[in-house]
């Protein structure tokens, strides 16, 4: 089944896909959005285009594993998108995936600057992978 990762922000939205065997996530695009409504239209958009059959959205959970604002706003999200695509979708615990994705690059040599742009699709890939491992997991 083709899934697609969201690592939702303010201005930037990660994106990735999975492959149809749903082994490795991997990065696909990193949007420019204005706010939720536009970050849903233009992820329903995706999805209709790459034919996903899920979407898996990194829900940002606080440290002690309860809801904040930021997660009250992915939240939002799927209640925005979720008409759109009508399409099964997923919130993923995704605590340290942002820093986790600053860890990788700096390891592959890319400075902050040159970073940002690749860091939000990811902060989405390793969200995906993480989702369809623990899927793998309890099937085994």
């Amino acid at each position: 089944m083709k899934q697609l990762g969201v690592d939702l922000g303010d201005r930037r939205c990660g994106i990735a896909v999975c492959d149809k065997d749903e082994l490795l996530a991997t990065p696909h695009a990193t949007l420019e959005v204005r706010g939720l409504k536009d970050a849903a239209a233009q992820i329903g958009e995706l999805c209709r285009k790459l034919c996903v059959e899920q979407i898996v959205v990194g829900l940002p959970l606080k440290t002690d594993g309860k809801r904040g604002e930021r997660a009250e706003r992915v939240l939002a999200f799927c209640d925005l998108i979720r008409p759109q695509v009508q399409i099964p979708i997923v919130t993923w615990d995704e605590r340290f995936t942002t820093v986790e994705a600053y860890g990788y690059l700096h390891q592959s040599g890319k400075s902050v600057k040159e970073g940002r742009a690749h860091v939000d699709e990811l902060a989405a890939t390793l969200i995906l992978q993480s989702y369809l491992d623990a899927q793998k997991q309890k099937k085994a």
